[in-house]
């Protein structure tokens, strides 16, 4: 479940992943850059700019993987995110600057670039994508856009 808002500053994201294995969950990757793809894990897409993306990967205990056009690093910019667990899910909640995204005056039907993927390895392994690539996850000409409404 994938919910966004936003407001003249922000863009927010919840995604709730629904989980009946949460005993199962996989976060291997313990410290912030490590391969947390691998892991119960969200992946986000989001433009830096005229053809550049931010990419994270946050696995279900909130460990980060961030990178600028492929470029691994840190996220240079104001963002915020956590994780929770709940009874028969893990969430994640974030809050990113809309000037850092490249937006640098919301407005009513602007459109976003935007991707998400689920990563899951609790149970069994899957990977769902919001906007189907035909390959890898980074493949930004099959993203797909959201309209602030």
């Amino acid at each position: 479940d994938v919910r966004l808002g936003w407001d003249q500053k922000h863009l927010y994201l919840r995604v709730r992943c629904m989980e009946p294995h949460l005993q199962k969950l996989v976060c291997d990757a313990r410290e912030d850059g490590g391969q947390t793809w691998y892991d119960d894990s969200i992946e986000l897409y989001l433009p830096a700019g005229p053809d550049a993306w931010h990419h994270f990967v946050w696995n279900a205990d909130g460990v980060l993987y961030y990178e600028r056009n492929r470029e691994p690093g840190k996220p240079d910019g104001p963002f915020a995110a956590r994780t929770g667990h709940e009874t028969d899910a893990w969430t994640l909640e974030a809050a990113f600057d809309m000037r850092w995204i490249g937006v640098s005056s919301p407005v009513r039907g602007a459109a976003i670039g935007f991707q998400i993927v689920r990563n899951r390895v609790a149970g069994h392994e899957e990977c769902s994508l919001w906007a189907p690539t035909f390959g890898t996850n980074f493949t930004p000409e099959f993203f797909g856009k959201i309209l602030l409404t």
